[in-house]
């Protein structure tokens, strides 16, 4: 083999690993979107939505309690939002 057939023969090894790494990426990714309900991603935003509460923001016991309470309206709207 010539150094000319080796580059080739690299370039396309390196064309066939990217195209297989392309579609795995995305079969992978499809199967998450599919796995992940509209339940699911309300709920991962209402977590997300109470740490940021509880985190370290300085809020006085009333404005938390308004915080948590807000996260709870915005996850119960966010599931009435779901399809049915």
């Amino acid at each position: 083999m010539n150094i000319r057939n080796g580059f080739s023969f690299a370039r396309e090894l390196a064309r066939k690993h990217a195209l297989l790494l392309a579609g795995g990426m995305f079969a992978v990714g499809a199967t998450a979107a599919w796995a992940t309900t509209c339940g699911d991603r309300c709920e991962v935003g209402y977590q997300a939505a109470v740490k940021f509460c509880r985190g370290d923001r300085g809020f006085l016991p009333d404005d938390l309690e308004d915080c948590l309470k807000q996260a709870q309206r915005d996850y119960e709207a966010c599931l009435d939002d779901c399809p049915k």
